[in-house]
């Protein structure tokens, strides 16, 4: 019987592991490719699996789109998880979640959101599926601030309420740097101004 359960672990342990490859290097080729030479043959060579074995744990490239899409939700529920009330009132807290965030909405990884969102818009039901799978993820991301126990009720209100306007924000940043680059200082002066927009936004929701 142990013998079984052990087998049976690994190759559990297996199949995640091929398939996180896969994701990881579905992300990679979507990142600095772009969607169209995003091919499952490219991510199978990239991942070092032949393509059949792609197609084992993905039955569909549309499928290991929607992965990636997982992935970076997971990631991004990771970030609000860990965020933290600073112990001064100041501008911390929103400094702590504008930085935080950052660290994947302005990451090249990215990319790969915004390739899958623009690569399948044209089919109606794959664009349907899309909007679906972000709103449950942004429900996700409430649950997730309503859940933080190391966040102030008043910062979990205002967060909760301003979402919206955080994202949408780190995005319209994000996508600007398509046309200005990842020059320090530019990126620094709009993630300022994000920082103090958010802050006197918390600050008025929390009075």
């Amino acid at each position: 019987m142990t013998t079984t359960v052990a087998k049976r672990r690994t190759q559990a342990d297996r199949t995640a592991l091929a398939r996180a490859a896969l994701v990881r290097s579905a992300i990679a080729i979507l990142s600095d490719l772009g969607f169209a030479r995003a091919t499952t043959s490219a991510i199978a060579e990239h991942a070092g699996v032949t393509t059949g074995a792609l197609h084992h744990h993905f039955p569909t490239k549309e499928s290991l789109l929607f992965a990636v899409l997982d992935e970076l939700t997971e990631e991004a529920l990771a970030l609000f998880r860990q965020l933290r009330d600073p112990a001064s009132r100041g501008d911390g807290a929103a400094r702590g979640i504008v930085t935080s965030l950052w660290a994947l909405y302005g990451n090249r990884r990215y990319w790969a959101v915004w390739e899958i969102n623009i690569g399948l818009r044209p089919d109606q039901a794959l664009h349907e599926a899309l909007i679906e799978h972000r709103t449950r993820t942004r429900e996700r991301m409430y649950r997730v601030v309503e859940a933080n126990p190391s966040l102030r009720a008043d910062t979990k209100r205002a967060l909760i309420e301003l979402l919206p306007f955080l994202l949408s924000s780190m995005r319209g940043i994000f996508l600007d740097t398509f046309f200005a680059g990842h020059e320090a200082e530019w990126l620094h002066r709009q993630l300022e101004r994000l920082i103090h927009a958010l802050d006197q936004e918390m600050k008025a929701l929390s009075a």
